[in-house]
């Protein structure tokens, strides 16, 4: 008689079931703290722009509009008084719109950027987000 045999290789498929777990839990782990690093950075250049546009809001209100303001006043003064001309007056207070619609623009970057920091920080995209 002969005898023939052969061995069938028996893996151990727990151990590779737990290194399937543990590499897909890591590959978990890595894309979460990726996840946190992006939302951080976001949130932080998003605070940036806050802070930069509230400057710029701040500028207009405390110091062009003030200016602005006593330009318009004199310029009253030198028509009130025929040194200008009613064209003169009437561009002066053209200016005089356009410093008012620059402040009312910087105020309402302000506020999109403010609705951007309050998206990044709570989640999700803040609608009508041109920049």
């Amino acid at each position: 008689m002969l005898e023939i045999g052969f061995e069938i290789p028996l893996y151990d498929t727990a151990a590779l079931k737990g290194r399937r777990g543990q590499m897909a839990y890591l590959h978990a782990a890595n894309a979460l703290a990726q996840t946190a690093i992006h939302a951080r950075a976001e949130a932080r250049a998003a605070h940036a722009a806050v802070e930069g546009r509230y400057d710029i809001a701040r500028h207009w209100r405390d110091q062009v509009l003030p200016l602005r303001r006593t330009i318009d006043e004199e310029a009253l003064k030198s028509y009130n008084g025929m040194l200008t001309s009613t064209f003169e007056l009437i561009a002066d207070a053209r200016e005089a719109l356009e410093a008012e619609l620059g402040a009312a623009e910087a105020k309402a970057d302000y506020w999109r950027a403010e609705v951007a920091v309050s998206a990044a920080i709570w989640g999700g995209a803040a609608e009508g987000d041109t920049e």
